[in-house]
């Protein structure tokens, strides 16, 4: 269900199109999320752990994958986001 729900919300658009601000607050509210469960503690080891592969799942799908010029900002940012969320655990 997570594969699912984490290509539903980070795909979709043509790699030549913009992508629309909705759906950019959608998909960086979706990576907040993702980080919360895996970096919080109220959830189960199991749970975490698939929220920790569907972020390496969009991390390989943005690093792999090149995005229109219009929409390097936004990749970045969602890398940005999740290199930095994981690490923040690191300490």
């Amino acid at each position: 269900m997570m594969s699912d729900l984490t290509a539903a919300v980070m795909t979709g658009e043509a790699a030549d199109a913009s992508v629309s601000t909705l759906r950019q607050n959608l998909q960086l509210d979706y990576v907040d999320r993702l980080l919360n469960i895996v970096n919080g503690r109220a959830y189960q080891p199991a749970v975490q752990s698939v929220a920790l592969v569907q972020l390496r799942t969009i991390q390989a799908q943005y690093q792999k994958n090149p995005v229109a010029a219009a929409n390097q900002a936004h990749a970045q940012f969602v890398l940005y986001k999740i290199e930095r969320g994981l690490d923040d655990k690191k300490s």
